[in-house]
């Protein structure tokens, strides 16, 4: 099995059909992380409250292509929490590696959150993924959490569409309208591939094509 950090982008890492993450219904699964500032929190310590849980990197260009609308999102559901969890980098290159201490991960969070303004608050994962393992390993899935601490809804990739319709739903005491079945990413923003460099840029489109392909030989 390819290593969790890995250094170079490949299509395997996501053209398997499964998620492995709580299903709706299922209890949150608890996990620690960091705030921006080193602090030691907990997923549960936002139980409670509405929360909206999306994963994201730096160099996630699908992150980056939905951003614009998470960000209408959580202005217009002032009620809910919006959390980002970050993961290591999608598409890692020579201008911005994996992390390699959780200090660096916070730092390269930072960043993140620096150039893209984003106004969520942001949790880190550990270097070793304990959290991302724990949600199903996609760079970009979401998760809406009841105020008992149960999967609401979830998306393999984010959609925001369908995500306002369930916190809609959510917020008016009504029941999800079922996992998002969605096999697509939401959106894409390209300049995140430059972020982690011109390694990331071509690990990309020497992968692209074998990810279209594995995604034929599996409908057949």
């Amino acid at each position: 099995m390819k290593e969790y950090n890995y250094n170079h982008f490949s299509p395997e890492d996501y053209a398997h059909d499964s998620f492995a993450a709580p299903k709706i219904g299922q209890r949150a699964p608890d996990f620690t992380a960091y705030t921006l500032d080193g602090k030691v929190v907990q997923l549960s310590d936002f139980f409670g409250q509405s929360v909206v849980l999306e994963i994201g990197s730096l160099t996630c260009p699908v992150y980056a292509g939905v951003l614009k609308r998470m960000r209408r999102l959580q202005k217009e559901f002032t009620e809910v929490t919006f959390l980002l969890l970050y993961v290591r980098e999608a598409h890692p290159g020579e201008r911005r590696g994996q992390a390699q201490t959780n200090k660096a991960k916070r730092q390269r969070a930072q960043e993140c959150k620096d150039i893209y303004k984003d106004p969520r608050m942001v949790l880190v994962d550990d270097v070793s993924g304990k959290a991302h393992k724990a949600y199903g390993l996609v760079p970009n899935s979401v998760f809406i959490i009841d105020r008992n601490g149960k999967i609401f809804w979830r998306a393999k990739w984010n959609q925001p569409r369908e995500l306002r319709e369930n916190l809609r739903r959510l917020t008016n005491n009504q029941p999800a309208t079922g996992e998002s079945h969605s096999e697509l990413p939401g959106a894409l923003r390209p300049r995140a591939f430059l972020y982690g460099g011109w390694v990331a840029v071509w690990d990309f489109i020497k992968g692209f094509h074998r990810l279209i392909w594995l995604k034929f030989l599996k409908r057949r």
